[in-house]
Formats: structure tokens, C-alpha cells, sequence
């Protein structure tokens, strides 16, 4: 279960929702709990909530999640440090706004390159509106290969 989108305004309602959570994860209900944030600060606090247990924050060379928008209230170098104690407290971690909501897309390569190049991070969420970025951005990630996928729309498919 991911409580999304916690800003600084939601830190409260949030720790309240983990308290449901964890009594639903004891019960069998919830398998996992995680968190997504666009705040430096939610980031460092949910590092240390024992409740989180993935956490899904900003990581792009800029901290920008939106063109023109960027991290809260703090810079990439404040995401990043909250999610290397995350990640040594042991928590998954997930980047995502990988390339910033497209701001970044001039140069996916510098901006996949940072995040999959941090020890501390598990996965990446890179936003794709075609089958060719995602061949580009699996070739930027190690050269492999996509296996053959088709996509079905209709009556029609396309590979």
C-alpha cells in the first residue's frame, strides 16, 4: 500500500494512515507500505519511521519533478542524503521523476545515469510514451535488449 504524494501539510495525516497501515500489515491485509513524497523534509522523516518500508522520492540531477517545479523544500543534495539513512535503515528505495516529467528528456542519459549510478537505490521510475524511449532508455541502462511486446489498442496491434 503507497500513501502518495505526502507533502509537508500531510506529515501528520500520513503518520496517522501508517498507524492504520501497519495494524492491516499485522492483520495479512497489507503486504507492504510505502511512501512518495516531493519534500526534503517528508523524505528525512519517513527515513526514520519504522512503518515505511519503501520509499518513493525526487532523484534527478536537478530535483525537478514537474518542468519549472522542483523538491519542496530543499534541494536533490537533502533527497539524497534522507534516502541513503533510509536505505541503511532498511528500506526500499524507488526513484521516480527520473527524467523530471519529461523536463529532462533532452538528455535522459545524464539524468538515468545519475540515479541508477546511487548504490542506494533499488529501482527507477522513468516515465515512457512510446515503445522506442523505452528501447532508448533500456539501451542507456546496460544495452539489453526489450523482449518483443505487443500492445494491443482495438482491433489493431502493433509491435
Amino acid at each position: 500500500m503507497l500513501i502518495h504524494c505526502v507533502g509537508l501539510s500531510w506529515i501528520e495525516p500520513a503518520r496517522k494512515a501508517l498507524e492504520v497501515l501497519a495494524q492491516d500489515k499485522a492483520r495479512g491485509l497489507v503486504r507492504a507500505v510505502g511512501f512518495s513524497t516531493h519534500s526534503a523534509e517528508v523524505t528525512r522523516q519517513a527515513a526514520e519511521w519504522p512503518e515505511v518500508e519503501v520509499l518513493l522520492a525526487i532523484v534527478n540531477p536537478t530535483g525537478t519533478w514537474r518542468p519549472n517545479e522542483h523538491i519542496e523544500d530543499g534541494t536533490i543534495a537533502d533527497v539524497l542524503r534522507a534516502l541513503e539513512r533510509a536505505h541503511t535503515a532498511g528500506k526500499g528505495i524507488y526513484a521516480m521523476k527520473v527524467l523530471g516529467c519529461g523536463a529532462l528528456a533532452s538528455d535522459p542519459a545524464e539524468a538515468i545515469a545519475f540515479a541508477a549510478r546511487l548504490p542506494y537505490v533499488h529501482s527507477l521510475c522513468i516515465g515512457m510514451r512510446s515503445l522506442e524511449e523505452v528501447r532508448r532508455n533500456l539501451a542507456l541502462l546496460g544495452g539489453a535488449r526489450p523482449p518483443v511486446v505487443t500492445l494491443k489498442t482495438g482491433e489493431n496491434a502493433t509491435r
